[in-house]
C-alpha cells in the first residue's frame, strides 16, 4: 500500500486534525461501553467523574506510547478482560479491584523491564490464544443479555425486537460501507442507534445541569484495599490474557507498517501499557490496552503518522473536564450498548479462528477437545445463577464465579499439562 505520509512524517495541520478526528471516533464507542457499564456499575447514575478519569489515562498514554512506547500509531481503550474481572469481582470491594488493577500493572512492568516477559510469552500457544479470544466473546453474554432486555421503562421485548434490528443494520452497513464510512462503522451505530431510540421511544433526558468545566467530582484517586486472594488470581489470569492481546495488536501494526526494531517496539509498549494500568489503578478505573482499529483508518486514508493521533489524544484529555460533554456523548440506552458491544464482540471470533488455522493447531479430536472444553466450561459458569455462586466461600466466589478465568485455567491445564505433546511453543 503506497502511502502519502509515513510513520516519521508530519502532515499538514487541517489534514492531520482530521485523521486524528477519526482516530476519535473510532476508539470512543468502546469507552463508553466498557467504561459506561462499569462507571454505572460501581457509581449508579453519579458515574461521569469515573469517565472523565478514563478519559484522562486514556489521553495522556496515547501521547504517551506515540513519543515514548511503541511510537506506533495506535489508539489506547479499555480492556474488555478486565470488565470481565470487574463484573465477577464487583461484590468483594472497590478497593481491592482497583489494587488488583495497580498490582498488576506493576507485575507487567516489572516482567518486561527484567526480560522475564519473554519467559511468560512462550505459554500463550495459538489454541491458548484462540481460547481466550473466544471465551471474552462467550463469557460477556450474560452482560450482553442483561443490557438488551433491561426493563427501562419501555417493555422489554421492544428492547430486545429494537436490539435484533439494530444488529442486523450494523451488519449491512459493514457489508455495504466502504473506506472511512465502514472504518467509523461502531461510531455511527452508537449515535446514530441511540438517536433512532430516543426518536422512537421519546426517552432522550440527559442530564443539562451538567458543569461545562470541571475536574472529576468526588475523590480523584481511587479507594485502595488489600484484596483477596481469589480477587487478585482473577485479575492476574486477566493480565496475562492483557499483555497477550497487547503483544499482538503492537506486532501486528508493526508488520504492517514495516516498522524497524520492533522487539524493541514491542518491549516498549507493553511497559507503558503496564504503567498506564498502574495509573488506572491509582484514579479507581478499568485497566488499558493498545487496539488495532487504527489499521482500518490508515488503510482508507494512507496516512500512518503516529503524530496524526495526537489530535484524539487532545480530545480525550479535554473531555476529562468537562461533565457535561461526557454527559451528553455518554446518554446512550441500553440496548444499543449491548448490541454496539456484541458487534465489537464478534469481530474478536474471525482472528481468533484464523489463529487456529494459519499455525495450523488444530489436526486431531484432541487438539479440538484443548480448544472446545474450555469455552464450553467458561461459557456455563458465565451462565450459572448467582444463588449457585455465593453458596461457595465468599472468598472464592470471584474465582468459581468468573467464566473466563475458569477457562484460561483449564485452556493451560489442557495444552501444557494434560496434553503437553500437542503444544505449539512460538518463540
Amino acid at each position: 500500500m503506497k502511502l502519502k505520509y509515513g510513520l516519521n512524517d508530519r502532515p499538514p495541520q487541517t489534514e492531520m486534525m482530521v485523521v486524528g478526528l477519526q482516530y476519535f471516533a473510532v476508539i470512543l464507542p468502546s469507552i463508553i461501553i466498557l467504561g459506561e457499564l462499569v462507571g454505572i456499575l460501581e457509581f449508579g447514575l453519579n458515574y461521569i467523574p469515573y469517565l472523565q478519569k478514563l478519559f484522562l489515562v486514556i489521553g495522556i498514554f496515547m501521547i504517551v506510547q506515540v513519543y515514548l512506547g511503541h511510537k506506533l500509531p495506535l489508539v489506547i481503550g479499555p480492556v474488555t478482560v478486565i470488565l470481565i474481572a470487574i463484573l465477577s469481582s464487583f461484590n468483594q470491594g472497590l478497593g481491592g479491584i482497583n489494587s488488583s488493577i495497580l498490582i498488576g500493572g506493576i507485575i507487567i512492568t516489572i516482567l518486561v523491564a527484567s526480560g522475564l516477559f519473554r519467559y511468560v510469552k512462550k505459554l500463550f500457544t495459538p489454541r491458548v490464544v484462540t481460547v481466550i479470544l473466544i471465551l471474552i466473546t462467550f463469557t460477556l453474554t450474560p452482560t450482553i443479555i442483561n443490557l438488551i432486555s433491561v426493563d427501562n421503562k419501555i417493555p422489554p421485548i421492544y428492547n430486545v425486537v429494537f436490539a435484533i434490528v439494530l444488529l442486523f443494520t450494523i451488519f449491512i452497513g459493514n457489508t455495504f460501507l466502504k473506506g472511512t464510512w465502514r472504518s467509523t462503522l461502531t461510531f455511527l451505530a452508537l449515535f446514530g442507534g441511540s438517536a433512532a431510540y430516543h426518536i422512537i421511544f421519546r426517552n432522550f433526558s440527559p442530564n443539562l445541569n451538567l458543569p461545562l468545566l470541571s475536574f472529576p467530582s468526588g475523590p480523584f484517586m481511587g479507594y485502595l484495599s488489600i484484596p483477596s486472594i481469589s480477587v487478585l488470581i482473577t485479575f492476574l489470569i486477566s493480565f496475562l490474557a492483557l499483555v497477550i492481546i497487547d503483544l499482538g495488536i503492537i506486532q501486528s501494526a508493526g508488520i504492517f507498517l514495516n516498522a524497524d526494531e520492533m522487539e524493541k517496539r514491542v518491549e516498549k509498549g507493553i511497559f507503558f501499557t503496564g504503567l498506564g494500568n498502574v495509573l488506572a489503578g491509582l484514579l479507581g478505573v478499568m485497566g488499558i490496552v493498545n487496539y488495532n482499529l487504527s489499521i482500518g483508518i490508515i488503510s482508507t486514508t494512507r496516512v500512518a503518522s503516529k503524530v496524526a493521533i495526537i489530535p484524539a489524544a487532545v480530545i480525550f484529555i479535554a473531555l476529562a473536564f468537562s461533565p457535561f460533554a461526557v454527559g451528553l456523548i455518554s446518554n446512550i440506552p441500553a440496548p444499543v450498548l449491548g448490541i454496539v458491544l456484541l458487534y465489537v464482540l464478534i469481530m474478536l471470533i474471525g482472528p481468533a479462528l484464523l489463529i487456529a488455522i494459519e499455525s495450523d493447531s488444530i489436526k486431531n479430536v484432541d487438539d479440538g477437545a484443548i480448544i472446545g472444553l474450555p469455552i464450553l466450561l467458561g461459557t456455563i459458569i458465565s451462565f450459572l445463577p448467582h444463588s449457585v455462586i455465593t453458596q461457595f466461600p465468599q472468598v472464592l466466589q470471584p474465582l468459581v464465579g468468573n467464566g473466563y478465568v475458569i477457562g484460561t485455567i483449564a485452556v493451560f491445564l489442557l495444552e501444557h499439562i494434560l496434553y503437553p505433546r500437542h503444544s505449539v511453543y512460538t518463540e
